[in-house]
């Protein structure tokens, strides 16, 4: 019920954010996407949209983006630098799709580069809005910025680090656990880290 609470008191804020990104990108302003979520199964995750559509199209997006991507509007890279983007997932916790705390649902085709056994770990447990590897990662678009291929240093030194980290996760939880890392992660989103 405490998903229900944060929606009615974020929701204001939702609807303003929606409205604003829909007359900046001349389109609705709520994106989905699907994802891989608990035992494999997809679900579609919402944001607020933050990217111009055709240019998602054309480059057939795989998921990964720095803040220097061209598809994001000046407005979009604030609400992302944020996190502010991600609100409407809020709804996939009261539908029970994903938690608070768990591993980050991923998209499919990055989902699909795993070896089994950590696509099983990292899905052995509802997706959250955040964990261990977001504290870890919450500037994730800062660090691909400069990148030429972003994805590739996505795959090849971000992902195995999230990998091990999701299955440190999964493979003990506990709610004490999960009170720091949400803690923690409102710290890193208050100090801008």
């Amino acid at each position: 019920m405490f998903s229900f609470v944060l929606i009615l008191m974020t929701l204001p804020i939702q609807l303003f954010l929606i409205i604003l990104m829909s007359l900046n990108l001349k389109e609705f302003g709520l994106f989905r996407q699907l994802r891989v979520g608990h035992k494999g199964e997809g679900f579609y995750v919402y944001k607020i949209k933050t990217m111009i559509s055709s240019s998602t199209q054309i480059t057939n997006d795989k998921g990964v983006a720095s803040l220097s991507d061209n598809r994001i509007t000046r407005v979009g890279s604030v609400l992302r630098r944020l996190h502010i983007d991600e609100l409407p997932q809020l709804f996939s916790v009261l539908t029970g799709k994903m938690s608070f705390i768990g591993p980050r649902p991923e998209v499919t085709s990055i989902m699909e580069t795993l070896r089994f056994e950590d696509f099983e770990s990292w899905t052995k447990v509802r997706p959250g809005l955040i964990s261990p590897a977001t504290l870890s990662f919450i500037n994730e678009e800062e660090l691909l910025e400069d990148e030429k291929d972003p994805l590739n240093v996505y795959l090849t030194e971000i992902l195995p680090i999230k990998v091990k980290m999701n299955k440190e996760y999964s493979d003990d939880i506990s709610f004490s656990k999960d009170l720091k890392i949400f803690f923690n992660y409102l710290w890193k989103i208050i100090k801008n880290d």
